[in-house]
């Protein structure tokens, strides 16, 4: 079994033992000098004893919880709680909390502290991360597999269909963090079904003008106009003017859900669907696949 593996082991342990409110086991996992320090100075607990206090008492007030992770590393495991109990603790955790258990050469849990980040909780090891990262090279304007590479958009790979073209800058990878496109909308085209989902977006309109419909309500848009869309922001973009306009969109890549409601401000517009649905397979059912499409220099700026 590696270190990982055991770290990983004596954190499901923990939560085990919590869940079931088992002192003796909670006790028997902690070193004998462990200490719980959180965010801030006065969240803390000295002693074992008081760690197992201070968990069950937490956990007992966290029936809120939106969800958890868990992971591991040579050093110890971490884990983030999400609940919406925490923000009224601390207005710092709204995006929740990231408890570091730091575990002995015994498989003890030496210590626990609370951070605001992951990175804060279990900052890397330089030797531990990859280096020398491969180019990748490009077939027909696409990656032909994992690596960094350049791509002019003008050659890169287009697709075009029934909300406008857009860039296939990915291939037959799929980017597991962010995703990155550059979408080209005809006045009156939508870029596609009006929507709000888990993950945060963020646009930059690169070249002429623009429809956001957003909540419910219109705004227009121009060149150069950066439109910020948290988490379960409802929003579509749809092309205005009297030529193309070029939207920069990059979201994060969480895949924890989508929601197409019906909405009259997007029925407007084509742009959104008659029945809602969390499935995006049946909000465009009946849409005809994308199909390759061919550059324009005139659609982005020179």
């Amino acid at each position: 079994m590696t270190t990982r593996r055991r770290n990983l082991d004596v954190l499901i342990a923990w939560l085990d033992a919590g869940r079931r409110g088992d002192n003796g086991a909670l006790r028997a996992l902690l070193a004998p000098g462990a200490a719980w320090q959180g965010i801030r100075p006065e969240w803390r607990a000295e002693r074992p004893d008081a760690v197992v206090a201070m968990w069950l008492e937490r956990a007992a007030a966290l029936d809120d919880a939106e969800g958890f992770e868990a992971t591991a590393d040579p050093r110890g495991a971490s884990l983030h709680v999400r609940a919406a109990a925490l923000a009224r603790l601390d207005a710092r955790l709204r995006a929740g909390v990231h408890i570091r258990f730091a575990v002995g050469d015994d498989g003890r849990i030496a210590g626990i502290t609370d951070h605001l980040s992951r990175r804060d909780a279990a900052p890397i090891v330089a030797g531990e991360v990859p280096r020398g990262i491969a180019e990748a090279p490009l077939e027909d304007g696409v990656p032909a597999g994992d690596g960094w590479f350049v791509v002019n958009l003008a050659d890169a790979r287009w697709m075009s269909g029934r909300f406008g073209a857009y860039t296939d800058l990915e291939g037959s990878t799929r980017w597991p963090q962010v995703g990155v496109n550059v979408g080209v909308l005809q006045p009156g085209e939508a870029a596609c079904f009006y929507h709000r989902e888990a993950d945060q977006e963020d646009f930059l309109v690169l070249r002429g003008e623009a429809l956001l419909i957003v909540e419910g309500g219109e705004r227009p848009l121009r060149a150069w106009d950066f439109v910020h869309s948290p988490a379960w922001t409802e929003h579509v973009f749809v092309g205005a003017g009297d030529g193309p306009c070029a939207i920069l969109a990059v979201g994060a890549r969480d895949d924890r859900g989508v929601v197409y409601p019906v909405a009259d401000a997007a029925l407007r517009h084509d742009a959104g669907v008659r029945r809602e649905t969390t499935l995006p397979h049946e909000a465009y059912a009946g849409i005809p696949p994308d199909e390759p499409g061919v550059f324009d220099p005139d659609w982005l700026p020179g």
